[in-house]
């Protein structure tokens, strides 16, 4: 963590998330790949409890089987995630602190795109997707004195569907259904 007191620590979180679009909407949706990194401040709360919120610039999204060179091949997506995340340390030794948290994240999407067939190109973007995603965290993170590590899971619980429905794009249901988003993270926090 970059600076410590008393209360609590501010530090940097570096990592990755597999994600995926979920959803009525979409068809054959496949993991995707990309990256995260912001800023952190954790504050004590008591001796085994710590409220943790996080500013993190998040890449993420969904492939997809492509069924033809027509048909959409990727969503890629980047949002600014807001969790506000509460953490139990069950066991701390003078080497590792072992800590379980949940709690609730509000996402800003800044950018979406849509790919199609093999190009490596957007074919779209500012996808018709909402502003606002949100959903729950729950993880586990192991901290050492001056980093830790921490592996969790979101779970978008809204819809974020705002009439994804291009006939351009073969594959896309068209029925105007739910879209949400799920992903595993996995980073260093500094």
């Amino acid at each position: 963590m970059i600076e410590k007191n008393s209360k609590g620590r501010v530090g940097m979180r570096m990592g990755f998330g597999i994600s995926s679009l979920k959803g009525e909407e979409l068809d054959n949706y496949r993991p995707y790949f990309g990256y995260q990194f912001g800023i952190v401040h954790k504050i004590k709360l008591s001796k085994k409890m710590q409220f943790r919120y996080e500013v993190i610039a998040d890449l993420r999204g969904s492939k997809f089987k492509v069924l033809g060179d027509s048909s959409y091949s990727k969503i890629s997506t980047m949002y600014i995630n807001f969790p506000l995340e509460f953490s139990y340390t069950y066991r701390k030794t003078d080497k590792v602190e072992n800590e379980f948290y949940a709690g609730f994240q509000i996402s800003r999407i800044l950018v979406s795109r849509i790919f199609k067939g093999v190009d490596l190109r957007p074919v779209e973007t500012n996808l018709p997707l909402k502003d606002f995603d949100y959903g729950i965290t729950l993880g586990h993170a192991w901290n050492k004195k001056n980093w830790g590590f921490k592996i969790g899971i979101y779970s978008g619980i809204a819809d974020i569907n705002d009439g994804l429905n291009y006939k351009s794009v073969p594959g896309l249901k068209r029925t105007n259904k739910n879209i949400g988003t799920q992903s595993l993270n996995i980073g260093f926090v500094f």
